[in-house]
């Protein structure tokens, strides 16, 4: 039974809706409830057995529950049944397609079925808002806690590394039977779709969430499609410190979330990024939609963020791994701007990644926020186009740019998609809330088309987390992420 969800580095649970959950969403879902009444495997846990739930005394199960400021909530009880990450999108993955497939050898994207593993998730019973009219079912948490989905597999030895990489694209269109928009790596990550070499980042989080440093944030002027264009090279004039010091810059922190759409900056950089804005492109900045020619959006400033580098050295178990480098250099480093800091990573956010463009309309929205209270979320607008690697023994996280071409790493052949880094005027249609993707998903011997299928683009603000009764009253949280208790930072409370 495919289920298909939103990956959320933001959030250590997994969850969508089974049988008994009344008028949840199923025709707008890309698949029916999860039937538990047709699965020989399937586990609803007791009290005893709570990983991530509350007893419910009166049930004797384990209750988790999330709430999300825009309105959206959802309940669910903690079981735990067989899956695997692969196989077939249309139908599931049988022994007999492994007995009598001869392609099944090797590296293959339809052999998910040897990776199954037992999932502890979220069986939900109600579903409010957003997660009824989404075409994602549910949502697939990868943050760094005991219950993400990563660990569960780490666990049981079905990958050697506890590491992962999300590369997210954006396609042209998207359809409720799944639109290719990237790769997800479990157990390393595969180097022959990045563009550029792989570089990393401190992350200053033990645990719970990613988040990094920022040095510095620039607006290139004219515009940039990558850290490696001549124009960010070799025009150094061209490039504007945005006023604002690191304290200002890190303040409350700085996640790196893949389940948030967009990127939220802290409001002290309001001013200044609006000053800078103004200054090179005669605009005022908002995020109004804007009627705008591509040749016009080639002119708009590219965002640069310079961010700390990982200072930590690969552990044993990852010294002789080739795709998880020691050192920082190359285009996605800081050598050819910063001579104090060289190693640092350098991160280009372009245009096309920040503006979304509306078909309905015919307008571009701006993307990024200056309105946050208290943390900066870099969003999957961020993320775009770079395969972002989280490495968790080390404490880092990395950065290569990429196509994200699946058909690329799976078959050594670049798809028929454009790659928005070789095309000027690379048109990024919105997705919103609505838009289906499928992933291709990987492990360090496995390149998988999704049995989870997944969806990136949702424009979803998180703030409360109970594993008791879902939380009603969450007037007093002023910050937009979600707080579990596993993640919680005080400054996002």
């Amino acid at each position: 039974q495919r289920q298909t969800v939103i990956v959320d580095t933001g959030s250590g649970v997994t969850a969508f809706p089974c049988e008994e959950c009344n008028n949840c969403g199923e025709s707008y879902h890309t698949d029916s409830y999860f039937k538990e009444s047709r699965s020989s495997t399937f586990d609803k846990l007791t009290c005893g057995e709570c990983m991530k739930g509350t007893c419910q005394s009166l049930t004797s199960t384990c209750h988790i529950g999330m709430s999300y400021q825009e309105g959206s909530s959802w309940s669910a009880y903690e079981v735990k049944d067989t899956a695997y990450l692969g196989g077939y999108h249309h139908r599931p993955l049988s022994m007999a397609d492994l007995m009598n497939d001869d392609d099944m050898a090797g590296i293959n994207p339809q052999h998910g079925l040897s990776y199954s593993f037992d999932l502890d998730f979220g069986c939900q019973t109600h579903i409010t808002g957003l997660f009824r009219t989404q075409l994602a079912n549910g949502i697939m948490g990868m943050s760094n806690v005991f219950t993400s989905v990563w660990k569960q597999i780490h666990d049981q030895g079905i990958i050697d590394t506890p590491t992962f990489s999300l590369c997210f694209s954006r396609k042209p269109s998207a359809s409720r039977d799944g639109s290719e928009a990237g790769t997800i790596t479990l157990g390393g990550t595969y180097t022959n779709i990045h563009s550029t070499p792989l570089v990393y980042a401190q992350n200053i989080k033990k645990a719970g969430f990613y988040a990094i440093k920022l040095r510095k944030m620039y607006l290139l002027e004219g515009g940039a499609l990558s850290v490696s264009d001549p124009s960010v090279r070799n025009n150094k004039d061209l490039l504007h410190q945005l006023d604002v010091d690191e304290s200002t810059l890190n303040s409350h922190n700085v996640i790196v979330d893949s389940g948030t759409t967009d990127t939220y900056l802290n409001k002290a950089m309001m001013q200044p990024f609006h000053e800078l804005w103004k200054e090179l492109t005669g605009k005022e900045y908002s995020n109004s939609p804007l009627s705008l020619r591509e040749d016009q959006i080639l002119k708009l400033p590219t965002l640069l963020f310079q961010i700390y580098p990982s200072t930590n050295e690969p552990t044993d178990d990852n010294t002789d791994n080739d795709n998880l480098p020691h050192t920082n250099n190359g285009p996605n480093s800081a050598e050819d701007f910063d001579d104090n800091h060289p190693t640092d990573v350098l991160i280009a956010m372009p245009p096309i990644h920040y503006l979304e463009f509306d078909s309905d309309t015919e307008k571009y929205v701006p993307r990024i926020y200056l309105e946050e209270t208290g943390g900066s979320v870099l969003g999957a607008n961020f993320m775009q186009n770079h395969d972002v690697v989280f490495d968790i023994p080390n404490y880092r996280i990395g950065f290569a740019e990429s196509s994200c071409d699946y058909n690329l790493m799976v078959y050594g052949i670049p798809s028929s998609h454009e790659d928005p880094f070789k095309k000027i005027g690379y048109r990024s249609y919105s997705c919103g809330t609505s838009c289906q993707v499928l992933l291709g998903f990987v492990t360090s011997v496995l390149i998988a088309g999704l049995g989870f299928a997944v969806y990136k683009y949702i424009k979803r603000n998180r703030i409360g987390y109970s594993s008791a009764a879902t939380q009603n009253n969450m007037n007093t949280t002023t910050q937009l992420r979600e707080i579990d208790e596993d993640l919680a930072m005080p400054e996002f409370t």
